[in-house]
């Protein structure tokens, strides 16, 4: 089983949807995936452009997701690797 985004589950064609919404709320905290081309230092900004979540498929297998807008803070308490790392970001603007 995967868990992504805020809790939700994607399990071998079963469990809730994945959201593939654009536009979050402030205040609102992702599992993404950089693909700014550069590093992002934990409590560091990202473009919502370069941040995408992370979706899943029937096969419980993690893709990605839909580009972001918005101002992303990484929060995952370490570097963020530049191209395709995974972190937990939270909408700051």
């Amino acid at each position: 089983m995967l868990s992504i985004q805020q809790g939700i589950t994607v399990a071998g064609g079963s469990g809730q949807p994945v959201p593939t919404s654009g536009s979050y709320a402030v205040d609102t905290f992702l599992f993404g995936v950089n693909v700014s081309g550069s590093t992002v230092t934990n409590g560091s900004t990202l473009a919502g452009s370069s941040f995408e979540t992370i979706s899943g498929t029937t096969a419980g297998l993690a893709t990605f997701g839909t580009a972001q807008t918005g101002t992303w803070t990484n929060r995952s308490g370490h570097t963020v690797s530049a191209t395709n790392g995974v972190g937990y970001f939270v909408r700051t603007a």
